[in-house]
């Protein structure tokens, strides 16, 4: 939706949309950070003997997402392979969190976490997941979020890995039944929004939704929000540590942050 048509739906609101009992929901799905270098994902696989293709073909041995969260799906299983391939990528200075299957904290391959840990531990995950460096400083349009990519062109803006500014979001929520002029410091995601909305409506959930109604916006909900509870993972091989920062608000957890705290070359 542009600026413009936002502009007419939030006038009829406030000329005749509050007064009728509307709530208005607006939100962006995500930020960004930007490419400031390449990475030489690529060649790091084939070197360690795997021909990597996007899509499955003769002769392939990896299918490559080279997304921000890089996926690699191995055309044969093999937690060898895994191993080696994760001990390699973990080596490169562009290279942040690996995931990988595995058990409550660790995943198979030495220095990785179980992707479970991210919520992605189901039938169509990726044997190897990982998240690409990024950092704070200043982009060239004065921003503050880079990162290395391996597709992304240098001043590109992108998404999907786990730095803070990529991962945050906008949320706003106006209505006669919401506070105003107040910011929530609670975690949230997306996925709240649906329990926020059948909450207005006073409609139950189904049993099998995520997330958790933002009961901390509304002006009377007669229930005190629940505590936000901390836990960090960390795990590591060699000289490679990483960790894990999620978020518990009841029973909504949310993934907060995850990064390569020492590892054997960083560069700038």
């Amino acid at each position: 939706m542009s600026i413009g048509q936002f502009g007419r739906v939030l006038d009829w609101w406030e000329t005749d949309g509050l007064s009728q009992g509307v709530h208005l929901i607006a939100a962006s799905d995500h930020g960004h950070v930007t490419v400031h270098a390449q990475a030489d994902l690529f060649e790091t696989l084939e070197a360690e003997g795997l021909r990597c293709g996007p899509t499955p073909a003769a002769g392939i041995d990896a299918i490559v997402i080279s997304g921000q969260v890089g996926a690699i799906y191995l055309t044969e299983l093999s937690e060898k392979v895994i191993r080696r391939a994760v001990g390699a990528l973990i080596e490169r200075p562009w290279c942040r969190p690996m995931f990988t299957a595995g058990g409550a904290v660790d995943g198979i391959a030495p220095g990785s976490f179980g992707r479970h840990l991210v919520f992605a531990d189901h039938p169509r995950s990726a044997d190897i997941l990982f998240s690409f460096r990024s950092d704070d400083r200043l982009d060239p349009f004065g921003l503050s979020g880079r990162t290395w990519s391996a597709n992304g062109p240098v001043g590109f803006g992108v998404h999907g890995g786990l730095h803070a500014k990529e991962i945050s979001s906008v949320g706003i929520l106006a209505g006669p039944l919401i506070k105003g002029g107040f910011a929530s410091q609670m975690p949230s995601r997306i996925c709240d929004f649906a329990r926020t909305v059948l909450r207005l409506l006073g409609l139950s959930r189904a049993a099998t939704m995520t997330g958790r109604p933002l009961a901390e916006v509304f002006i009377h909900d007669g229930e005190d929000p629940p505590c936000t509870v901390e836990k960090i993972y960390e795990t590591s091989s060699g000289t490679y540590r990483q960790y894990l920062r999620r978020l518990q608000v009841g029973e909504a957890v949310y993934l907060d942050s995850a990064d390569v705290v020492t590892r054997p070359t960083d560069v700038t």
